[in-house]
């Protein structure tokens, strides 16, 4: 199995994922779920897939802002919508549209 590669004495083979989706909490992506209902109700379902580099940036703030609110009132809609806005930036920067953070002269981010 070290070339990543399932085998089974009966034969069948499978690749061996990286990922473990079975880790991941089902209340998780309920709750990122309803969020993107949320959003298709308001806007359009899967509208935020066409969002450029400035919309992608945008989901660090709603993120920031859905977290913080979070860790002060413990509302679910905020729990909700930071799963969500995480979930978005993770779309985009597999897109390349959430660039890594330049150092400065000082080295720092």
């Amino acid at each position: 199995m070290s070339d990543g590669v399932i085998r089974v004495v009966g034969g069948a083979q499978s690749t061996k994922l990286d990922e473990r989706f079975d880790l991941v909490p089902f209340e998780g992506i309920r709750a990122a779920a309803r969020r993107f209902a949320l959003g298709a109700a308001k806007y359009a379902a899967r509208q935020w897939e066409g969002g450029d580099e400035s919309f992608a940036e945008e989901r660090i703030n709603h993120l920031v802002r859905h977290t913080l609110l979070f860790a002060e009132h413990r509302r679910q809609e905020d729990l909700d919508a930071l799963l969500c806005n995480g979930m978005m930036m993770a779309f985009f920067k597999s897109k390349g549209m959430l660039a890594e953070a330049v150092p400065d002269a000082t080295g720092t981010p």
